[in-house]
Protein backbone atom coordinates (compact mmCIF):
# COMPACT_ATOMS: atom_id res chain seq x y z
CA UNK A 1 0.00 0.00 0.00
CA UNK A 2 1.47 3.62 -0.92
CA UNK A 3 0.78 5.91 1.27
CA UNK A 4 -0.01 9.95 -0.13
CA UNK A 5 -0.48 12.69 2.42
CA UNK A 6 -2.47 14.62 -0.38
CA UNK A 7 -5.37 11.92 0.40
CA UNK A 8 -5.25 12.35 4.19
CA UNK A 9 -4.29 16.11 5.09
CA UNK A 10 -8.20 17.83 4.42
CA UNK A 11 -11.18 18.51 6.55
CA UNK A 12 -13.80 20.92 7.30
CA UNK A 13 -11.33 23.45 9.61
CA UNK A 14 -7.69 22.42 6.84
CA UNK A 15 -5.46 22.23 9.45
CA UNK A 16 -3.32 19.68 7.37
CA UNK A 17 -1.06 21.89 6.13
CA UNK A 18 -0.34 23.19 10.12
CA UNK A 19 -0.08 19.08 10.70
CA UNK A 20 2.74 18.17 7.96
CA UNK A 21 4.98 21.58 9.02
CA UNK A 22 5.27 20.63 12.39
CA UNK A 23 5.53 16.76 11.81
CA UNK A 24 8.53 18.25 9.57
CA UNK A 25 9.78 20.20 12.60
CA UNK A 26 10.09 17.15 14.72
CA UNK A 27 12.61 15.29 12.27
CA UNK A 28 15.20 18.28 13.30
CA UNK A 29 13.60 17.20 17.17
CA UNK A 30 14.57 13.67 16.40
CA UNK A 31 17.58 13.63 14.90
CA UNK A 32 19.05 15.89 17.63
CA UNK A 33 17.87 13.38 20.08
CA UNK A 34 18.92 10.33 18.17
CA UNK A 35 22.40 11.84 18.37
CA UNK A 36 22.36 12.04 22.26
CA UNK A 37 20.79 8.88 22.81
CA UNK A 38 24.18 7.38 20.87
CA UNK A 39 26.42 9.84 22.77
CA UNK A 40 25.05 8.15 25.98
CA UNK A 41 25.84 4.78 24.55
CA UNK A 42 29.31 5.51 23.77
CA UNK A 43 29.82 6.55 27.01
CA UNK A 44 28.72 3.63 28.60
CA UNK A 45 31.16 1.51 26.22
CA UNK A 46 34.07 3.61 27.35
CA UNK A 47 33.12 3.31 30.96
CA UNK A 48 32.87 -0.35 30.29
CA UNK A 49 36.50 -0.27 28.68
CA UNK A 50 37.62 1.83 32.33
CA UNK A 51 36.46 -1.03 34.49
CA UNK A 52 37.40 -4.10 32.29
CA UNK A 53 40.86 -2.65 31.98
CA UNK A 54 41.15 -1.93 35.42
CA UNK A 55 39.87 -5.97 36.02
CA UNK A 56 42.40 -6.74 33.57
CA UNK A 57 45.39 -5.13 35.92
CA UNK A 58 44.23 -5.95 38.96
CA UNK A 59 44.31 -10.23 37.04
CA UNK A 60 47.47 -9.56 35.70
CA UNK A 61 48.68 -8.86 39.87
CA UNK A 62 48.46 -12.49 40.33
CA UNK A 63 51.06 -14.49 38.06
CA UNK A 64 52.36 -16.86 41.35
CA UNK A 65 51.42 -20.00 42.10
CA UNK A 66 49.58 -22.96 39.95
CA UNK A 67 46.68 -21.09 39.55
CA UNK A 68 48.74 -18.61 37.56
CA UNK A 69 47.41 -19.82 34.36
CA UNK A 70 44.11 -19.17 35.06
CA UNK A 71 44.75 -15.54 35.91
CA UNK A 72 46.68 -15.47 32.37
CA UNK A 73 43.25 -17.07 30.27
CA UNK A 74 41.19 -14.21 33.02
CA UNK A 75 43.54 -11.43 32.19
CA UNK A 76 43.02 -11.93 28.34
CA UNK A 77 39.40 -12.52 28.34
CA UNK A 78 39.13 -8.95 30.14
CA UNK A 79 41.28 -7.25 27.76
CA UNK A 80 39.71 -8.18 24.95
CA UNK A 81 36.54 -7.14 25.95
CA UNK A 82 37.75 -3.85 27.00
CA UNK A 83 39.09 -3.63 23.32
CA UNK A 84 35.85 -4.71 22.14
CA UNK A 85 34.35 -1.88 23.88
CA UNK A 86 36.71 0.65 23.10
CA UNK A 87 36.11 -0.14 19.54
CA UNK A 88 32.18 0.00 19.71
CA UNK A 89 32.38 3.76 21.37
CA UNK A 90 34.88 4.72 18.59
CA UNK A 91 32.44 3.33 16.09
CA UNK A 92 29.47 4.59 17.69
CA UNK A 93 31.43 8.58 17.84
CA UNK A 94 31.32 8.44 14.60
CA UNK A 95 27.95 8.00 13.95
CA UNK A 96 27.36 10.71 16.22
CA UNK A 97 29.43 13.07 13.94
CA UNK A 98 27.47 11.69 11.27
CA UNK A 99 23.60 12.35 12.78
CA UNK A 100 24.53 15.75 14.15
CA UNK A 101 25.74 16.50 10.61
CA UNK A 102 22.39 15.69 9.19
CA UNK A 103 20.22 17.19 11.95
CA UNK A 104 22.24 20.76 10.97
CA UNK A 105 21.49 20.07 7.16
CA UNK A 106 17.57 18.99 8.15
CA UNK A 107 17.16 21.98 10.09
CA UNK A 108 18.60 24.11 6.69
CA UNK A 109 16.53 22.48 4.30
CA UNK A 110 13.16 23.11 6.42
CA UNK A 111 14.27 27.02 6.43
CA UNK A 112 13.78 26.13 2.90
CA UNK A 113 10.76 24.55 2.78
CA UNK A 114 8.67 27.09 4.68
CA UNK A 115 10.04 29.69 2.37
CA UNK A 116 8.35 28.04 -0.61
CA UNK A 117 5.34 27.16 1.18
CA UNK A 118 5.02 30.62 2.62
CA UNK A 119 2.19 30.74 -0.19
CA UNK A 120 0.68 28.12 0.75
CA UNK A 121 0.47 28.71 4.11
CA UNK A 122 -1.50 32.52 3.68
CA UNK A 123 -3.82 30.10 1.48
CA UNK A 124 -4.32 28.63 4.13
CA UNK A 125 -5.52 31.10 6.20
CA UNK A 126 -7.47 32.69 3.46
CA UNK A 127 -9.64 29.43 3.17
CA UNK A 128 -10.27 29.26 6.98
CA UNK A 129 -11.07 33.45 7.37
CA UNK A 130 -13.26 33.10 4.58
CA UNK A 131 -14.70 29.66 5.73
CA UNK A 132 -15.89 31.37 8.87
CA UNK A 133 -16.93 34.34 7.30
CA UNK A 134 -19.57 32.38 4.48
CA UNK A 135 -20.92 30.35 7.53
CA UNK A 136 -21.82 33.66 9.32
CA UNK A 137 -23.13 35.00 5.97
CA UNK A 138 -25.23 31.94 5.29
CA UNK A 139 -26.91 32.17 9.05
CA UNK A 140 -27.86 36.00 8.36
CA UNK A 141 -29.14 35.24 5.06
CA UNK A 142 -31.33 32.43 6.24
CA UNK A 143 -32.43 34.84 9.67
CA UNK A 144 -33.53 38.10 6.82
CA UNK A 145 -35.57 35.19 5.21
CA UNK A 146 -36.91 33.66 8.08
CA UNK A 147 -38.03 37.18 9.39
CA UNK A 148 -39.21 38.22 6.07
CA UNK A 149 -41.89 35.24 6.29
CA UNK A 150 -43.29 35.81 9.87
CA UNK A 151 -44.15 39.63 9.13
CA UNK A 152 -45.90 37.84 5.60
CA UNK A 153 -47.60 35.46 8.14
CA UNK A 154 -48.36 38.71 10.42
CA UNK A 155 -49.90 41.01 7.53
CA UNK A 156 -46.96 43.27 8.61
CA UNK A 157 -47.39 46.55 7.06
CA UNK A 158 -45.96 47.11 3.16
CA UNK A 159 -43.37 49.24 4.28
CA UNK A 160 -41.95 46.98 6.71
CA UNK A 161 -42.33 44.12 4.39
CA UNK A 162 -40.07 46.34 2.04
CA UNK A 163 -37.79 47.08 4.26
CA UNK A 164 -37.09 43.41 5.73
CA UNK A 165 -37.05 42.22 1.90
CA UNK A 166 -34.45 44.49 1.10
CA UNK A 167 -31.87 43.40 3.65
CA UNK A 168 -32.65 39.89 2.74
CA UNK A 169 -31.62 40.64 -0.79
CA UNK A 170 -28.67 42.44 0.63
CA UNK A 171 -27.65 39.58 3.09
CA UNK A 172 -28.51 36.83 -0.06
CA UNK A 173 -25.99 39.16 -2.28
CA UNK A 174 -23.28 39.21 0.64
CA UNK A 175 -23.25 35.06 0.89
CA UNK A 176 -23.32 34.97 -2.64
CA UNK A 177 -20.18 36.81 -3.62
CA UNK A 178 -18.80 35.04 -0.59
CA UNK A 179 -19.74 31.75 -1.96
CA UNK A 180 -17.89 32.96 -5.61
CA UNK A 181 -14.55 34.24 -3.32
CA UNK A 182 -14.73 30.91 -1.27
CA UNK A 183 -14.85 29.13 -4.84
CA UNK A 184 -11.72 30.79 -5.98
CA UNK A 185 -10.12 30.68 -2.95
CA UNK A 186 -10.64 26.85 -2.81
CA UNK A 187 -9.21 26.56 -6.07
CA UNK A 188 -6.06 27.68 -4.90
CA UNK A 189 -5.61 26.17 -1.40
CA UNK A 190 -6.43 22.63 -3.29
CA UNK A 191 -3.45 23.01 -5.14
CA UNK A 192 -1.02 24.51 -2.84
CA UNK A 193 -1.94 22.13 -1.37
CA UNK A 194 -1.53 19.40 -2.81
CA UNK A 195 1.74 20.81 -3.95
CA UNK A 196 2.41 21.22 -0.19
CA UNK A 197 1.33 17.29 0.78
CA UNK A 198 4.04 16.10 -1.91
CA UNK A 199 6.83 18.14 -0.86
CA UNK A 200 6.46 17.41 3.09
CA UNK A 201 6.23 13.63 1.88
CA UNK A 202 9.30 13.66 0.02
CA UNK A 203 10.87 15.33 3.43
CA UNK A 204 10.14 12.98 5.85
CA UNK A 205 11.04 10.13 3.37
CA UNK A 206 14.25 11.23 3.23
CA UNK A 207 14.68 11.80 6.92
CA UNK A 208 13.04 8.53 7.83
CA UNK A 209 15.25 7.12 5.09
CA UNK A 210 18.38 8.68 7.05
CA UNK A 211 17.33 7.90 10.57
CA UNK A 212 17.10 4.57 9.28
CA UNK A 213 19.92 4.40 7.76
CA UNK A 214 22.02 5.45 10.66
CA UNK A 215 19.71 2.56 13.01
CA UNK A 216 21.29 0.50 10.56
CA UNK A 217 24.85 1.06 11.09
CA UNK A 218 24.07 1.28 14.71
CA UNK A 219 22.01 -2.16 14.56
CA UNK A 220 25.38 -3.45 12.76
CA UNK A 221 27.93 -2.08 15.33
CA UNK A 222 25.73 -3.66 17.98
CA UNK A 223 25.34 -7.22 16.49
CA UNK A 224 29.42 -6.96 15.11
CA UNK A 225 30.30 -6.29 18.84
CA UNK A 226 28.16 -8.92 20.14
CA UNK A 227 29.50 -11.43 18.13
CA UNK A 228 32.65 -10.64 18.80
CA UNK A 229 32.47 -10.51 22.49
CA UNK A 230 30.35 -14.06 22.50
CA UNK A 231 33.35 -15.14 20.90
CA UNK A 232 35.76 -14.24 23.54
CA UNK A 233 33.19 -15.64 26.05
CA UNK A 234 33.89 -19.03 23.98
CA UNK A 235 37.01 -19.29 23.69
CA UNK A 236 37.54 -18.45 27.42
CA UNK A 237 35.43 -21.20 28.30
CA UNK A 238 37.36 -23.55 26.05
CA UNK A 239 40.69 -22.16 27.75
CA UNK A 240 38.99 -22.96 30.92
CA UNK A 241 37.94 -26.48 29.41
CA UNK A 242 41.65 -26.93 28.31
CA UNK A 243 43.25 -25.84 31.81
CA UNK A 244 42.37 -29.23 33.41
CA UNK A 245 43.95 -29.80 36.93
CA UNK A 246 46.63 -32.11 35.76
CA UNK A 247 47.68 -29.83 33.32
CA UNK A 248 48.19 -27.10 35.43
CA UNK A 249 50.13 -28.99 38.35
CA UNK A 250 52.23 -30.07 34.76
CA UNK A 251 52.86 -26.63 33.88
CA UNK A 252 53.91 -25.48 37.45
CA UNK A 253 56.70 -28.46 37.47
CA UNK A 254 57.73 -27.58 34.27
CA UNK A 255 58.74 -23.84 35.38
CA UNK A 256 59.62 -24.65 39.22
CA UNK A 257 61.19 -28.17 39.39
CA UNK A 258 64.29 -28.11 41.79
CA UNK A 259 65.84 -31.17 40.91
CA UNK A 260 65.27 -35.10 39.84
CA UNK A 261 68.11 -36.40 42.54
CA UNK A 262 67.14 -37.70 45.81
CA UNK A 263 69.18 -37.30 49.03
CA UNK A 264 71.94 -40.60 49.12
CA UNK A 265 71.55 -43.22 51.82
CA UNK A 266 73.55 -42.50 54.93
CA UNK A 267 74.77 -45.45 56.42
CA UNK A 268 76.77 -45.72 60.30
CA UNK A 269 80.13 -47.12 59.96
CA UNK A 270 82.66 -48.04 62.61
CA UNK A 271 85.58 -44.90 63.31
CA UNK A 272 87.83 -47.40 63.43
CA UNK A 273 87.32 -49.47 60.78
CA UNK A 274 87.67 -46.46 58.69
CA UNK A 275 90.47 -45.21 59.62
CA UNK A 276 92.52 -48.36 59.22
CA UNK A 277 90.97 -48.29 55.40
CA UNK A 278 92.58 -44.80 55.48
CA UNK A 279 95.58 -46.05 56.31
CA UNK A 280 95.74 -49.15 54.01
CA UNK A 281 95.11 -47.09 51.44
CA UNK A 282 97.83 -44.05 52.05
CA UNK A 283 100.50 -46.97 52.48
CA UNK A 284 99.74 -48.76 49.11
CA UNK A 285 98.95 -45.89 47.36
CA UNK A 286 101.55 -43.40 48.64
CA UNK A 287 103.60 -41.23 46.50
CA UNK A 288 105.32 -38.86 48.64
CA UNK A 289 108.38 -39.62 50.07
CA UNK A 290 110.01 -37.28 52.43
CA UNK A 291 113.86 -37.23 52.07
CA UNK A 292 115.64 -38.70 54.70
CA UNK A 293 119.17 -36.51 55.45
CA UNK A 294 122.53 -38.54 57.35
CA UNK A 295 125.15 -36.25 58.65
CA UNK A 296 128.18 -37.67 60.27
CA UNK A 297 129.11 -36.00 64.16
CA UNK A 298 131.74 -34.69 65.03
CA UNK A 299 133.43 -37.75 66.83
CA UNK A 300 133.00 -39.67 63.87
CA UNK A 301 129.90 -41.58 64.29
CA UNK A 302 126.89 -42.01 61.78
CA UNK A 303 123.53 -40.50 63.15
CA UNK A 304 120.35 -39.23 62.61
CA UNK A 305 119.76 -34.93 61.80
CA UNK A 306 117.19 -34.76 63.91
CA UNK A 307 117.19 -31.17 64.07
CA UNK A 308 118.06 -30.73 60.37
CA UNK A 309 115.59 -32.98 59.32
CA UNK A 310 112.74 -31.70 61.47
CA UNK A 311 112.94 -28.10 60.19
CA UNK A 312 112.99 -29.44 56.75
CA UNK A 313 109.45 -31.19 57.79
CA UNK A 314 108.21 -27.76 59.35
CA UNK A 315 109.37 -26.10 56.18
CA UNK A 316 107.98 -28.60 53.40
CA UNK A 317 104.71 -28.72 55.37
CA UNK A 318 102.82 -25.85 53.94
CA UNK A 319 99.14 -25.02 53.47
CA UNK A 320 99.13 -23.02 49.57
CA UNK A 321 95.59 -21.75 48.55
CA UNK A 322 93.65 -24.25 50.55
CA UNK A 323 95.61 -27.24 49.24
CA UNK A 324 97.86 -29.29 51.02
CA UNK A 325 101.41 -28.97 49.59
CA UNK A 326 105.15 -31.14 50.15
CA UNK A 327 108.24 -29.01 49.60
CA UNK A 328 111.65 -31.28 49.06
CA UNK A 329 114.11 -30.42 51.24
CA UNK A 330 117.08 -29.43 48.57
CA UNK A 331 115.69 -27.37 45.49
CA UNK A 332 112.06 -26.01 47.40
CA UNK A 333 110.14 -27.03 44.42
CA UNK A 334 106.83 -27.74 45.21
CA UNK A 335 105.71 -31.53 44.11
CA UNK A 336 102.20 -32.15 44.04
CA UNK A 337 100.68 -35.65 44.32
CA UNK A 338 99.16 -36.69 41.46
CA UNK A 339 95.52 -37.55 41.39
CA UNK A 340 94.10 -40.56 40.17
CA UNK A 341 90.96 -40.27 38.27
CA UNK A 342 88.58 -43.36 40.17
CA UNK A 343 85.48 -44.14 38.12
CA UNK A 344 82.30 -44.80 39.71
CA UNK A 345 79.11 -45.93 37.88
CA UNK A 346 76.56 -44.40 40.23
CA UNK A 347 75.98 -41.10 41.72
CA UNK A 348 74.90 -42.66 45.06
CA UNK A 349 77.63 -44.67 45.55
CA UNK A 350 79.64 -41.36 44.82
CA UNK A 351 77.24 -39.75 47.91
CA UNK A 352 77.06 -42.33 50.10
CA UNK A 353 81.61 -42.72 49.95
CA UNK A 354 81.39 -38.45 50.17
CA UNK A 355 79.08 -38.96 53.62
CA UNK A 356 81.30 -41.93 54.78
CA UNK A 357 84.33 -40.21 54.49
CA UNK A 358 82.71 -37.30 56.34
CA UNK A 359 82.23 -39.02 58.96
CA UNK A 360 85.17 -40.52 59.74
CA UNK A 361 86.97 -37.78 58.65
CA UNK A 362 85.06 -36.55 62.24
CA UNK A 363 85.64 -39.69 64.01
CA UNK A 364 89.34 -39.01 63.51
CA UNK A 365 89.96 -36.05 64.59
CA UNK A 366 88.67 -37.01 67.78
CA UNK A 367 90.98 -40.03 68.16
CA UNK A 368 94.06 -38.18 66.63
CA UNK A 369 92.96 -35.14 69.47
CA UNK A 370 93.29 -38.07 71.82
CA UNK A 371 96.65 -39.20 70.25
CA UNK A 372 98.28 -35.68 69.98
CA UNK A 373 97.54 -35.82 73.51
CA UNK A 374 99.23 -39.67 74.79
CA UNK A 375 101.97 -38.08 72.81
CA UNK A 376 102.72 -34.77 74.91
CA UNK A 377 102.40 -36.77 77.97
CA UNK A 378 105.13 -39.04 76.71
CA UNK A 379 107.33 -36.11 75.50
CA UNK A 380 106.84 -34.66 79.00
CA UNK A 381 107.82 -38.06 81.15
CA UNK A 382 110.74 -38.04 78.57
CA UNK A 383 112.56 -34.84 79.10
CA UNK A 384 112.01 -35.17 82.79
CA UNK A 385 113.96 -38.80 83.19
CA UNK A 386 117.03 -37.37 81.44
CA UNK A 387 118.63 -37.25 77.77
CA UNK A 388 118.76 -40.12 75.53
CA UNK A 389 121.72 -42.41 75.31
CA UNK A 390 123.83 -41.77 73.10
CA UNK A 391 124.62 -43.58 69.81
CA UNK A 392 126.95 -46.58 70.35
CA UNK A 393 130.58 -45.96 68.85
CA UNK A 394 133.11 -48.30 67.05
CA UNK A 395 130.01 -50.94 65.53
CA UNK A 396 129.33 -50.77 62.23
CA UNK A 397 125.42 -50.96 62.44
CA UNK A 398 123.42 -48.32 60.74
CA UNK A 399 122.27 -45.69 62.33
CA UNK A 400 118.59 -45.46 64.14
CA UNK A 401 116.41 -44.23 61.54
CA UNK A 402 112.69 -42.91 62.51
CA UNK A 403 110.13 -45.43 61.19
CA UNK A 404 108.75 -44.14 58.18
CA UNK A 405 105.51 -45.68 59.14
CA UNK A 406 104.82 -43.30 62.14
CA UNK A 407 105.85 -39.99 59.81
CA UNK A 408 104.44 -41.22 56.59
CA UNK A 409 100.99 -43.13 57.67
CA UNK A 410 99.23 -39.73 59.14
CA UNK A 411 100.81 -37.38 56.07
CA UNK A 412 99.98 -39.90 53.06
CA UNK A 413 96.44 -40.61 55.44
CA UNK A 414 95.93 -37.28 54.85
CA UNK A 415 97.21 -36.91 50.96
CA UNK A 416 94.63 -39.56 50.49
CA UNK A 417 91.98 -37.86 52.09
CA UNK A 418 93.05 -34.05 50.32
CA UNK A 419 92.12 -36.02 47.02
CA UNK A 420 89.03 -37.65 47.73
CA UNK A 421 88.11 -34.20 48.92
CA UNK A 422 88.80 -32.58 45.60
CA UNK A 423 87.67 -35.42 43.51
CA UNK A 424 84.33 -34.67 45.38
CA UNK A 425 84.21 -31.04 45.22
CA UNK A 426 85.08 -31.33 41.20
CA UNK A 427 82.02 -33.77 40.42
CA UNK A 428 79.92 -31.29 43.14
CA UNK A 429 80.35 -28.52 40.48
CA UNK A 430 79.75 -30.56 37.71
CA UNK A 431 77.10 -31.79 38.83
CA UNK A 432 75.42 -28.20 40.33
CA UNK A 433 74.97 -28.99 44.04
CA UNK A 434 73.48 -26.63 46.34
CA UNK A 435 75.86 -23.75 47.83
CA UNK A 436 74.95 -24.91 51.10
CA UNK A 437 76.12 -28.37 51.11
CA UNK A 438 79.72 -27.03 49.27
CA UNK A 439 80.01 -24.45 52.11
CA UNK A 440 79.74 -27.13 54.42
CA UNK A 441 81.92 -29.63 52.98
CA UNK A 442 84.47 -26.96 52.45
CA UNK A 443 84.61 -25.95 56.01
CA UNK A 444 84.85 -29.46 57.17
CA UNK A 445 87.64 -30.33 54.65
CA UNK A 446 89.71 -27.78 55.93
CA UNK A 447 89.13 -28.50 59.87
CA UNK A 448 90.01 -32.27 58.72
CA UNK A 449 93.30 -30.96 56.68
CA UNK A 450 94.41 -28.52 59.61
CA UNK A 451 94.04 -31.45 61.41
CA UNK A 452 96.16 -33.86 59.99
CA UNK A 453 98.78 -31.58 59.05
CA UNK A 454 98.98 -30.46 62.65
CA UNK A 455 99.32 -34.58 63.91
CA UNK A 456 101.67 -35.19 61.25
CA UNK A 457 103.89 -32.44 62.38
CA UNK A 458 103.89 -33.55 65.92
CA UNK A 459 103.86 -37.23 65.68
CA UNK A 460 107.29 -36.30 63.45
CA UNK A 461 108.71 -34.38 66.56
CA UNK A 462 107.65 -37.15 68.36
CA UNK A 463 109.86 -39.80 66.77
CA UNK A 464 112.69 -37.40 66.54
CA UNK A 465 112.83 -36.55 69.90
CA UNK A 466 112.49 -40.74 71.40
CA UNK A 467 115.88 -42.35 71.18
CA UNK A 468 116.55 -45.10 68.21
Amino acid sequence: MTVDFVDYFWGEKNNGFDVLYHNMKHGVIASKELAEFLRERSAIEENNYKLLSKVAKQASNSTQGTFAPVWAALRGAAEKLAVLHLQMAQRVTELIKDVSKYADELHKKHKAVKEEESSTLEVVQSIQSITVTLHKAKDMCLQKGLELEKLKKDNASQRELEKTEIKFKKAQDDYKALVDKYTIIRNDFETKMTQACRRFQDVEETHLKHMKEFLNIYADVLQSNHEQVGQVHIDFKRQCVDMTVEKLLEQFVQGKYTGFEKPGVIEYEEVMTSLAEMTSHSQSEGSVEIPKETSKGTNGETGVAGNSHSSKRDQGLKRVGGTLRVLDGEGGRVVLEKDREKERQKEKDRELSHVQATKASRRTTSLLNLFMSNSQEKQRQAGSSGSAPATPQGNNLPPAVPSPSISRNPLRGSKWFLRSRREKRKEKKAKKKKDLIETSSNKEEKSDLSVYACTADLVHIESVSQPA
